[in-house]
């Protein structure tokens, strides 16, 4: 065998011999709560009695791996609501998700508009054994659209709410950063979000699948690369005597679009986040479904051009949209913030105040009057 043969197989072979470490690693990306990989735990649904409410469940099913639930929202509660509990672990057996970076959710049927999400994990600092309340409330709204049936949420999106500290008497600086290590129940919330036409209606969720994607390791991420890179090397190689000679004398091109599909793909980013900043929920993931324009290049986009991350951009809209309104309107500080998109006041005012050297209050005494 010759030299040039033996170097041909080895830079042949060597790519399908490194692809295995990668493939070991993503034979089993994803960790299914209700399809094929179960995971087993107690599933029940509850109505909004203990808060006065007066809503009804009418059916409630787990068949062959689909949730399928029909309720009633009636008055009663401040905003009624109906609840899924699904206990995926215990206090001594935990369910590990530190590992996973997202969760995907895919729905079959839909008539309400959120789901509120909580990952409750236990935390050795505050949470007690046998009081459910103790457990770490992290919390996820997810807007749904008519027509989108599939939805993912970063895992680090997820946020304790204020109210969980203040019940548990601790401030976020008391507890280490959430890593998921120790998640006890999935929790889901239909509520009518203040929707008082869907009240007296018969509502209806199915659920095909939630499933919690692994992340991939730098280890798998560098082979990639590399091998990406090795077999441009092979195809130069390969194609350079048969193209490069041949066509070394074609002529110049002398009508170039002056529009790049870069540029094309960040106006439409552009447009959709005018359109659609004041969702608390705008996400690249969001973008993505949408346009189809992938999440890493929505953020190199972004920065590119402004300069600051995707979420400093929206915020910064949103806060430029709160300071006409403050001036121009007499809507309540509260009702400013709900409308450009921020769900809690005080990390509104935080930022107001951080952009403005003003609070939204101080801000609209001095420029209202002008």
């Amino acid at each position: 065998m010759s030299v040039k043969k033996f170097m041909i197989m080895i830079f042949a072979g060597l790519p399908l011999f490194l692809l295995i470490i990668p493939f070991m690693e993503l034979m089993n990306p994803c960790l299914y709560i209700y399809s094929s990989k179960v995971i087993k735990g107690n599933l029940s649904i509850h109505r909004d009695s203990g808060f006065k409410g007066n809503s009804v469940i009418e059916h409630f099913s787990f068949n062959q791996g689909v949730i399928d639930s029909r309720y009633t929202f009636h008055q009663g509660a401040e905003s009624p609501f109906i609840f899924i509990i699904h206990q995926i672990g215990t206090e001594t057996h935990p369910i590990d998700l530190s590992a996973y970076k997202s969760m995907t959710i895919k729905l079959r049927e839909f008539s309400n508009p959120t789901i509120l999400f909580f990952l409750k994990t236990f935390s050795p600092e505050v949470s007690k054994a046998g009081n459910p309340g103790s457990l770490r409330h992290n919390g996820y709204i997810l807007n749904l659209i008519p027509g989108i049936r599939e939805y993912t949420v970063n895992l680090e999106d997820f946020e304790t709410g204020q109210w969980w500290y203040e019940s548990m008497n601790i401030t976020a600086e008391n507890l280490p950063q959430e890593d998921f290590s120790k998640v006890i129940s999935l929790d889901m919330y239909f509520n009518s979000s203040g929707q008082t036409d869907i009240l007296e209606k018969p509502q209806r969720m199915v659920i095909e699948s939630i499933a919690f994607n692994k992340k991939i390791s730098m280890g798998s991420r560098i082979i990639f690369i590399a091998l990406v890179v090795l077999y441009i090397c092979l195809l130069v190689m390969a194609l350079f005597k048969k193209f490069f000679i041949s066509n070394s004398h074609l002529p110049l091109q002398k009508h170039i679009p002056f529009e790049t599909y870069r540029e094309q793909n960040l106006q439409r980013i552009r447009d959709f986040i005018q359109e659609h900043y004041h969702n608390p929920n705008i996400s690249t993931q969001m973008i993505y479904q949408a346009l189809g324009i992938p999440q890493k290049k929505v953020f190199s986009l972004v920065h590119t051009a402004y300069r600051m991350t995707f979420k400093q951009l929206i915020n910064k809209m949103r806060i430029e949209e709160s300071k006409r309104l403050l001036s121009e309107s007499d809507l309540r500080v509260t009702d400013v913030a709900t409308k450009v998109g921020f769900n809690e006041l005080t990390y509104f005012n935080r930022l107001f105040k951080e952009e403005t050297k003003m609070t939204p209050s101080e801000f609209r005494e001095k420029y209202q009057s002008i």
